[in-house]
């Protein structure tokens, strides 16, 4: 059996390694809980959802856009670099 390091800052160390007990523990934390929602907020709040979701998707295209766009040239530069 190994001994224990005396050091006290690798016995901190050693703390801050995740375990997989750890993360079993994590993970089995019940999930929050939902604030309840008032009736007479609930279509501004459904419609501030849905602006927020709006501007998301939109900006998930435009970048995705961006990236389809640089793909040839950076394939060709790989390319290029790539020939003896």
């Amino acid at each position: 059996m190994k001994d224990a390091p005396a050091d006290p800052a690798a016995l901190r160390s050693l703390d801050a390694v995740p375990t997989l007990k750890r993360a079993v523990r994590q993970g089995r934390r019940p999930p929050a809980a939902l604030r309840p929602v008032a009736a007479d907020a609930s279509g501004l709040e459904a419609r501030v959802n849905g602006a927020v979701q709006a501007v998301i998707q939109e900006e998930i295209q435009r970048m995705t856009r961006r990236v389809y766009a640089r793909l040839p040239g950076i394939i060709s530069r790989a390319m290029l670099a790539s020939e003896p």
